[in-house]
C-alpha cells in the first residue's frame, strides 16, 4: 500500500513535466484582431512566442490554430491582472504562417527576431511601430506576396543581411514617414524596395495681407510635403504689392511648403510712403516700429534681346542691392549688357527705376547643352527630369523665378498657374515652353 501511494504522486509529477515540455508560451491571449497569441515572459515584458516547445521551432504550429488574416500583435496584454510590455516577436513565432494576409506591430515592439515571419507566403502587407529598431535574420525571408511595408520609424532599422532573403524588394512599396525617405534609400536593404514614399505627411499654408482693406492673398490650404502651391497677392485699387513676410519679392509665386507655414504679403498705397499708424510690418521676423520710414520702391527690370530672358525683375525698395542675370536659351549664350557689362549674373543697386537689357549671341548646341535632361508639357503640367544634384529653374516670361529645386535624379512635376510662355532651365540652358 505504502508503494502505492508513492508511485501515484511520482507519475502525477512526470504528467506534469510533460505537460510542461509541451508548451513553449507561459500564457496565451487574444490578440486585438480575434487570434490567439501566444507570450513568453522576460525581464521587463513578454515576447510574442510559437506555442509548441518542439525541439525543431518549424513545427511550432503543430497541433495549434495558426493566426490566419489581418494580425495585430498589441502594445500590452493582460494577463491574471498584470499588464506586461510586448517587447518582440521571437525567433520563428510565425514561421510558415502561411494564411496571414496583414500583420500590424504595435507601439512598443523593437524586434522581429529571426525567421519571425518566414515563410509567410501570403503576407501582402506589415506595418513596423516607431519603436522598431532591429528585424533579424530572415525575419521576412520568403514573403513572396510582400507589396507594402509601413514604417513609422524615422530611423531605417537594422536588419540582418538574409532579413529579406527569398523576397523581392524591387516589387515593395516602401512607406515611411514625413521627411524620411532620404534615410531609407540611402540605407541598406531598405533601398532596393522598389517605390519610397512619405506618409501622411501634410502641412498647413496661411496666406493673408498685411491689412485685409488693401486686397487679398491666395493659395492657403492644406498639402502633401513638396506640393508645388501657387500663392498670389491680389492689391485692392490704389495699393501695390511690396514683398511678402519671408523677404521674397515674387508675386505670384511657386512655394513647396516642407512644415507649417506663414505667408503674408505687405501692400501699400500708392499716395504714401511711410507706415500709417497702427501698422506693422514684418520681413524676415524683423518688425518695423509704426513710424519708421519706409523708402520709395523703385521698379527693377531686366529685358533681353531675342536668345534668352532677363531674370531679376521685382519692385524694390530704394538703396536695396539685388542680383540680376540673362538667361540663354539653347543656341545662344550671354554677350553683354545695354551699360556694357559683362558679369553675368551682376549685383546692381536700386535708386531709381531702372531697365537692363541682356544682349544674347548665338552658339553652338553642344556647348549651350552642357547637361541631359528631359521635359514633357502635358496641358499645365510640366515634368523635368534631370541629372541628380543640377538645378532646375521655372521662370515666367518676364524673367521672375517661380520655382527652384536641386534634382533628385528622380522626375519633378510642376502644375503651372496659368497658360503663358515660361522658360525651364536645368543646367546652364534654358527653353522656352507655351502652355495653352
Amino acid at each position: 500500500m505504502v508503494k502505492k501511494h508513492l508511485v501515484a504522486p511520482l507519475v502525477l509529477s512526470l504528467l506534469l513535466v510533460v505537460a510542461t515540455a509541451a508548451r513553449a508560451y507561459d500564457f496565451s491571449a487574444p490578440a486585438p484582431t480575434g487570434q490567439t497569441l501566444y507570450y513568453s515572459v522576460v525581464d521587463g515584458g513578454v515576447v510574442v512566442v510559437y506555442p509548441n516547445a518542439s525541439n525543431q521551432p518549424t513545427q511550432g504550429w503543430v497541433n495549434y490554430v495558426k493566426p490566419t488574416g489581418v494580425l495585430e500583435v498589441p502594445a500590452t496584454v493582460v494577463h491574471d491582472d498584470t499588464t506586461y510590455a510586448v517587447l518582440a516577436v521571437g525567433n520563428h513565432a510565425f514561421y510558415f504562417c502561411e494564411g496571414l494576409t496583414r500583420v500590424v506591430l504595435h507601439e512598443g515592439i523593437a524586434s522581429v527576431r529571426a525567421n519571425a515571419f518566414n515563410l509567410c507566403n501570403s503576407l501582402a502587407e506589415i506595418s513596423l511601430p516607431a519603436t522598431i529598431d532591429s528585424l533579424g535574420p530572415a525575419a521576412l525571408a520568403n514573403c513572396t506576396a510582400l507589396a507594402t511595408v509601413v514604417m513609422h520609424s524615422a530611423l531605417p532599422p537594422v536588419c540582418a543581411t538574409s532579413t529579406f532573403t527569398g523576397t523581392d524588394l524591387s516589387g515593395v512599396v516602401l512607406q515611411v514617414p514625413c521627411q524620411t525617405v532620404e534615410a531609407y534609400t540611402s540605407a541598406t536593404p531598405w533601398s532596393g524596395c522598389g517605390t519610397v514614399s512619405d506618409v501622411g505627411c501634410q502641412f498647413t499654408l496661411a496666406v493673408g495681407v498685411n491689412r485685409p482693406e488693401r486686397g487679398s492673398a491666395t493659395g492657403g490650404g492644406t498639402y502633401a510635403s513638396g506640393t508645388s502651391v501657387v500663392v498670389a497677392a491680389v492689391p485692392a485699387d490704389g495699393y501695390f504689392f511690396a514683398c511678402w513676410s519671408d523677404g521674397d519679392t515674387l508675386n505670384p509665386r511657386i512655394v513647396q511648403p516642407l512644415h507649417d507655414m506663414t505667408l503674408t504679403a505687405h501692400l501699400f498705397a500708392y499716395r504714401h510712403d511711410t507706415v500709417p499708424t497702427g501698422d506693422t510690418v514684418v520681413v524676415h521676423d524683423t518688425v518695423l516700429q509704426h513710424d519708421t520710414a519706409m523708402a520709395t520702391f523703385f521698379r527693377l527690370v531686366v529685358d533681353a534681346t531675342a536668345g534668352g530672358i532677363g531674370i531679376g525683375n521685382a519692385l524694390l525698395p530704394a538703396g536695396t542691392e539685388a542680383e540680376i542675370g540673362a538667361l540663354p536659351l539653347e543656341g545662344f549664350c550671354f554677350d553683354h549688357w545695354n551699360d556694357g557689362v559683362r558679369d553675368n549674373p551682376r549685383r546692381v543697386v536700386v535708386t531709381a527705376d531702372a531697365v537692363y537689357t541682356a544682349t544674347f549671341a548665338t552658339a553652338s548646341l553642344a556647348a549651350a547643352e552642357a547637361v541631359d535632361w528631359q521635359l514633357d508639357v502635358d496641358g499645365r503640367t510640366v515634368t523635368i527630369l534631370g541629372p541628380h544634384g543640377t538645378p532646375q529653374r521655372l521662370f515666367s516670361a518676364d524673367g521672375r523665378l517661380l520655382f527652384e529645386r536641386i534634382g533628385s535624379g528622380a522626375a519633378t512635376c510642376l502644375r503651372l498657374p496659368a497658360a503663358g510662355v515660361y522658360i525651364v532651365q536645368v543646367g546652364p540652358a534654358g527653353r522656352k515652353i507655351i502652355v495653352e
